[in-house]
């Protein structure tokens, strides 16, 4: 069984001008195994998730067009992590119901508290995050901001 350890957290907002503004989490952990990024873009309230090597954070946070960077972004778009089924919030509310206690149910519902919280209870929840396993962070469905 897998645990995730929260290595590093950042989160922030994307101006999206007259429109509604781009959320980025991106989440360094560790699995034992090997480190990796798994970073949320929220664009319009609807989740984009990838997994990379490398941090993405700061070049999605950068507004420009990069056609290198946006392949490589979209190569590494994901729709699954580690059982949990990912796409619009209600499936991967779906999906984590199904498997609650799944390793990663933890790590996901997680980037999704520090994605759709007010910003001053993101910053709560990544200085609590840090340096801690996801499972032990007791994020519950509750806790999850998903109302619109």
């Amino acid at each position: 069984m897998s645990r995730y350890y929260i290595e590093d957290v950042k989160c922030d907002v994307l101006s999206g001008g007259p429109d509604p503004g781009i959320v980025c989490t991106s989440v360094k952990y560790s699995d034992g195994k090997a480190a990796k990024w798994l970073t949320n873009v929220e664009v319009d309230g609807l989740p984009n998730f990838y997994l990379t090597d490398d941090d993405i954070f700061d070049r999605i946070m950068v507004d420009n067009d990069d056609e290198e960077f946006d392949e490589y972004r979209d190569a590494h778009f994901i729709e699954e992590f580690d059982g949990i089924g990912l796409g619009e919030y209600e499936d991967i509310v779906a999906s984590l119901m199904e498997d609650e206690e799944a390793p990663a149910a933890s790590l996901i519902k997680y980037m999704i508290a520090v994605t759709r919280s007010d910003m001053e209870m993101t910053q709560e929840l990544i200085r609590t995050g840090k340096g801690k396993n996801a499972d032990e962070l007791k994020i519950t469905m509750e806790d999850l901001d998903l109302d619109e």
